[in-house]
């Protein structure tokens, strides 16, 4: 059984389907942290400490934003590497109450195996220890 989070509902209320374009709803930050977010603030399931909202309430990550507040990589090869590993543009990747999209799934699982040296340098850049794969 998959873990049991609280959400707010606002933002339960504004995520897209899985695979449907980001919407930046923040629902995906706010219930665990992803790769980069586990490595930099611990594993403890938990919103990320980097998760930002603005004024119209669209949120944002801080390490894509700002990636010199968590790394002394080049601000450029640091954003890049967080863009890729978060698979930002790519849709919606958060799966709730049993959501599955399999064409977006499948979608990822060939970017990754297409990609892997890239990831894994980025996974390097990050320092990541393990990531998940689709």
């Amino acid at each position: 059984m998959a873990d049991v989070v609280a959400v707010p509902r606002a933002l339960f209320e504004r995520k897209p389907p899985h695979g449907s374009p980001c919407n930046n709803c923040g629902l995906c930050c706010h219930t665990k942290k992803c790769d980069i977010g586990a490595t930099l603030f611990g594993p403890k399931r938990e919103r990320c400490p980097a998760l930002r909202f603005d004024a119209d309430n669209n949120s944002h990550c801080d390490v894509i934003a700002n990636p010199q507040s968590y790394t002394d990589v080049d601000v450029e090869t640091a954003r890049a590497a967080a863009v890729l590993l978060l698979y930002a543009g790519f849709g919606c990747t958060m799966r709730i109450n049993g959501e599955m999209n399999h064409v977006f799934n499948s979608m990822l699982c060939a970017f990754d195996a297409a990609h892997r040296a890239e990831l894994d340098q980025a996974a390097a850049i990050w320092k990541l220890k393990e990531m998940e794969r689709w």
